[in-house]
Order: structure tokens, then C-alpha cells, then sequence
């Protein structure tokens, strides 16, 4: 009983397209790489707070940080560290270089809701020639 007129080929090997999938795994590739994130996260950065055991607790200005307060009393702004207070960022600069001598471990500045940013960068130049040297910016509501 013959079914079919034609000789069946028994050496017939099925061949796959690739060029398609090529071609998806080439833009899915490009994709990737353009999305990709090269910034370091926030949780792989190194840590401005550094500890020093020296076994004894009376170095107490060894674990302070200068925290100045940014605010404004009408059009004016005024910086406040601990009672202090200064209209002037250059006697701010002059009292954080007498009185914070651990430099390695910077300074907070708080800032209030609404005060102007010409404020802030005159309080954190301040905080900078006076010669600390990580300065985290934290604004406040009030």
C-alpha cells in the first residue's frame, strides 16, 4: 500500500530561525545596560560617623557634632548652635572653628520651613571653612 507518491527523505534535519530570537535578545541586552544603575546606593556608602574607643569617658567633645539650627525672623535669618545664637555667618564660622575641634565628624544643619536657600549654603559654607568636613543638610516643617 503506498501512501504517497514522493520518497520520504530520511536524512531531513529541522532547522530553527535564530535570526528572530537574535535579534530580541540583542534590544532585551541594550535595554538592560541602558536602565542599568552604576551610582553606588545610599546603603553601600561609607558612614560619615566614626567611633573611637579610648577607654575613657571624659572626652566628651570627641563624640559632638556642631548642630546648627537655619531660621528666620521675618526677612532676616539667624543660626542658632546649642544658646547661641548669630545673625552673621561669618561670626557662625568663626565660633564653630573655636569650639568644634573634632573636624572629621562634620555637622547637622537643621532648617527651618520657608527660610531662603542663600541661608542654608552661607550656613554650610560657614560650617566648611571652619573646618568640618561632612555637613548633612536636614530640613525641618514647623
Amino acid at each position: 500500500m503506498k501512501l504517497s507518491s514522493r520518497k520520504l527523505d530520511r536524512h531531513y534535519s529541522p532547522e530553527l530561525e535564530l535570526t528572530g530570537m537574535i535579534d530580541v535578545v540583542f534590544l532585551l541586552l541594550v535595554f538592560f545596560i541602558a536602565t542599568a544603575s552604576f551610582i553606588r546606593t545610599e546603603r553601600e556608602m561609607p558612614s560619615s560617623i566614626r567611633f573611637q574607643s579610648t577607654g575613657s569617658s571624659t572626652v566628651n567633645e570627641d563624640l559632638e557634632r556642631a548642630v546648627v539650627y537655619v531660621s528666620k525672623n521675618g526677612t532676616q535669618a539667624y543660626y542658632r548652635v546649642g544658646r547661641r545664637t548669630f545673625s552673621d555667618p561669618s561670626t557662625l564660622e568663626a565660633f564653630l572653628a573655636a569650639n568644634f575641634r573634632n573636624s572629621p565628624e562634620g555637622a547637622f544643619i537643621y532648617v527651618s520651613d520657608g527660610v531662603a536657600f542663600r541661608w542654608v549654603a552661607a550656613a554650610m559654607h560657614a560650617c566648611r571653612e571652619a573646618g568640618l568636613e561632612s555637613i548633612s543638610y536636614v530640613p525641618t516643617q514647623n
